[in-house]
């Protein structure tokens, strides 16, 4: 799990946890947390999290 809390993150592009061309087959991470950050999770594309391998997370 990747914990990202309060670090003043305001925007996370599509390919910031997933960088193009990866094998999405192979999950890098299995969740990514971004509690008390200032960038809202509606504002956040889906396919961001392509290489979190728990989507509930």
């Amino acid at each position: 799990v990747v914990y990202l809390h309060n670090n003043n993150i305001s925007t996370v592009g599509s390919n910031d946890f997933c960088p193009p061309g990866y094998n999405t087959k192979k999950a890098s991470y299995s969740g990514v947390s971004l509690f008390s950050n200032p960038v809202q999770y509606w504002e956040i594309q889906p396919s961001t999290f392509r290489c979190v391998y728990v989507r509930s997370a």
